[in-house]
């Protein structure tokens, strides 16, 4: 049997305890690669999942970097 997971690792600053630094580890549903891809313009890019992550992060006050691994996509240049 072979699973496919689609996930995203974020680290920053979390807004609690202010100035903490923080990772989060993301599965991304079907509807999440979906919302990615407009944000690519179709695609996924880093670019795309960069504002992904700047939308869907609400715990941290600031994004330092993340990871991502979309299971079946290749990453539009």
């Amino acid at each position: 049997m072979i699973v496919h997971e689609s996930y995203v690792d974020i680290v920053g600053e979390f807004w609690w305890p202010y100035g903490a630094i923080c990772t989060v580890h993301m599965d991304l549903s079907s509807d999440d690669i979906e919302t990615i891809r407009a944000y690519g313009d179709g695609a996924i890019t880093r670019e795309g999942l960069g504002d992904w992550v700047d939308c869907h992060s609400g715990d941290f006050a600031r994004v330092d970097d993340f990871c991502a691994s979309v299971e079946g996509e290749e990453l539009a240049k």
